[in-house]
């Protein structure tokens, strides 16, 4: 199986040791009753409240694991746009189905995490192929809206 760097400068096999390590260990790993468990109940996440976020993650999952994914490589970056400078990761399938995540921080503590869609890598990523969408309503207008445009849209059709 396929170790996940996420970790700085330790053994990736150790558990993690606070929230934000723990979310994005499981994340990747595609677990979503650990994630599940991690957040706060009385927090929204990309303006959802958590029940109506986990199910939509848990959608997304289901998506990389439709498409023979179980882990997903991690690559850190951050946001160019409206929250710019804010830090998250690249979720990457092996078939280039990818989530971009931002991570709002109060020490190790996650204060909201959503979706970027100005996403920088550190490091140049040249399979982000298929993007994979935590809110199906952004999904179906831009299935929507890139119709004429099929160079913008990574979208899966068999996610719906």
């Amino acid at each position: 199986m396929k170790q996940i760097n996420l970790f700085p400068n330790s053994d990736t096999r150790h558990k993690p040791r606070n929230q934000y390590e723990a979310i994005v260990y499981f994340m990747a790993n595609l677990d979503i009753e650990m994630v599940s468990s991690f957040l706060d109940e009385h927090k929204t996440y990309q303006n959802f409240p958590k029940y109506i976020f986990i199910h939509k993650l848990m959608e997304a999952f289901s998506s990389f694991q439709k498409a023979g994914d179980k882990i997903l490589s991690l690559h850190r970056g951050k946001c160019s746009g409206c929250s710019r400078g804010c830090a998250g990761f690249t979720f990457l399938g092996s078939q280039g189905h990818f989530m971009d995540i931002l991570f709002l921080l109060d020490g190790t503590t996650i204060k909201d995490m959503y979706e970027c869609d100005d996403f920088e890598n550190d490091n140049l990523i040249q399979n982000k192929l298929h993007r994979v969408s935590i809110d199906e309503e952004e999904s179906l207008f831009s299935d929507l809206d890139d119709e004429d445009d099929d160079d913008e849209y990574n979208g899966d059709e068999d996610q719906f």
